[in-house]
């Protein structure tokens, strides 16, 4: 699907990748997180519109993984001088902590998911059916996994206001449309030029590699959801004096 992008570039196609860029506000209260998505979605932006093509288009998949995560790092470290700059004086919501966990290990999986299958094989990372499919994978149960490790160490953090409940509707329905595109590429077999031809396998795999996105999909939605409602009514501290002074009396 992204090199289906870069290919044609129609600004149709792009449209459920520009919405993503709701979760950098999403984390708006940590710099170093926001403006790293925000640069990896510009290194994303650069390498797939100067996608390598011809005899070249197999390294599209290590082009890509090198930009994102060159410009998360610069926009991290960019972050960090802001954060210093203009520190924050008022606690975090829980739902900086699920999200963050969640995306951090749900990128850490995809890219072991991605890479390792090369990097035991000793062989140039490339883009394929089957890298794919274990990206899905590893993606998945990077993400679930951070999701309740989030979820755990967030049970005594504030609830999300009102501003921050919209963002994550936003950012669920972003999610949802990126990835409903991307089954919708899968099932369409629209890989562009870096995966030129198939084998039987890739093929008869193509279904399940499209059940796994979409199953991935819905795990993101649903925590963002969860955590939008959680807490939903008045925190529990602010009945706590009165509480107190029904046992005092």
């Amino acid at each position: 699907m992204i090199a289906g992008f870069a290919n044609y570039r129609s600004w149709i196609d792009w449209v459920p990748i520009v919405s993503l860029l709701a979760m950098p506000l999403l984390f708006r209260q940590v710099p170093v997180i926001s403006l790293a998505m925000v640069g990896a979605f510009v290194g994303f932006v650069a390498i797939s519109l100067t996608m390598p093509l011809g005899s070249n288009a197999e390294q599209l998949g290590a082009n890509v993984a090198l930009g994102v995560l060159g410009g998360a790092v610069f926009g991290a470290f960019l972050g960090a001088a802001v954060a210093r700059w203009q520190p924050r004086t008022t606690p975090r919501d829980g739902s900086v902590t699920v999200v963050g966990y969640a995306a951090g290990l749900g990128l850490m999986g995809a890219l072991v998911g991605g890479f390792a299958p090369s990097v035991l094989a000793r062989q140039p990372p490339d883009l394929d059916v089957a890298v794919i499919l274990l990206v899905a994978v590893g993606g998945g149960l990077g993400w679930s996994t951070g999701a309740v490790i989030g979820w755990w160490s967030a049970r005594s953090a504030l609830p999300p206001g009102r501003t921050q409940r919209w963002v994550l509707g936003v950012a669920a329905a972003s999610i949802a449309s990126m990835g409903a595109a991307i089954v919708a590429s899968i099932q369409q077999r629209s890989f562009g030029p870096s995966i030129d031809g198939m084998s039987r396998w890739d093929r008869q795999h193509l279904a399940l590699t499209a059940a796994l996105y979409c199953l991935d999909t819905t795990i993101a939605v649903l925590t963002l959801v969860a955590v939008a409602v959680r807490g939903s009514g008045p925190p529990a501290t602010s009945q706590m004096p009165a509480a107190q002074l029904r046992t005092q009396n």
